[in-house]
């Protein structure tokens, strides 16, 4: 089973999404501020009814986009990444 967390704050809605395989099973958007973006996440996880230690791969957007936004996105993804040892991977919005 392979369970992924999606992140994208490169654009005017900071969004975040779980997706089990193929099927995306929780996501949400919210306005920035980015500040709240671990809000977001946490808020995502719970709809999915897993924990952070479930994830397999963290899939980041880097944009084109708002760079401060992408930046938030890609740092914090990584973080996750790092403290949970999964892949990270990050892909366009385009």
């Amino acid at each position: 089973m392979s369970v992924r967390l999606g992140l994208d704050a490169s654009q005017l809605l900071a969004s975040c999404a779980v997706s089990i395989n193929t099927e995306i099973v929780a996501s949400f958007t919210m306005e920035k501020p980015i500040e709240n973006f671990t809000t977001l996440i946490r808020k995502t996880i719970s709809q999915a009814n897993i924990s952070l230690n479930d994830l397999n791969e963290i899939v980041v957007c880097i944009g084109p986009g708002s760079q401060t936004g992408a930046r938030t996105a890609v740092v914090t993804g990584n973080a996750l990444a790092l403290a949970l040892g999964i892949p990270v991977s990050g892909v366009l919005s385009t």
